[in-house]
């Protein structure tokens, strides 16, 4: 999976196994504040799929998103 382009409350998602990229709608976005101090903040974001399923979308500092399936 791959979050391609987008905005503050939309976004395409490329996802394994279609041609084409499939728009998506965040639902919902917060911080994790850090357990350790040697941990960051994590910035999430949950975006749902046009057939309900929701994918979290994760990352802390400058790393890159990790995306995955949300358990319903």
């Amino acid at each position: 999976m791959k979050l391609n382009r987008w905005t503050r409350l939309k976004g395409q998602l490329d996802l394994p196994g279609t041609a084409e990229s499939t728009e998506v709608q965040r639902v919902d976005c917060y911080t994790k504040p850090a357990r350790w101090f040697w941990q960051t903040l994590e910035e999430v974001e949950i975006w749902a799929l046009p057939d309900g399923r929701q994918v979290r979308a994760s990352r802390r500092g400058g790393e890159g998103w990790l995306l995955a399936w949300r358990a319903a």
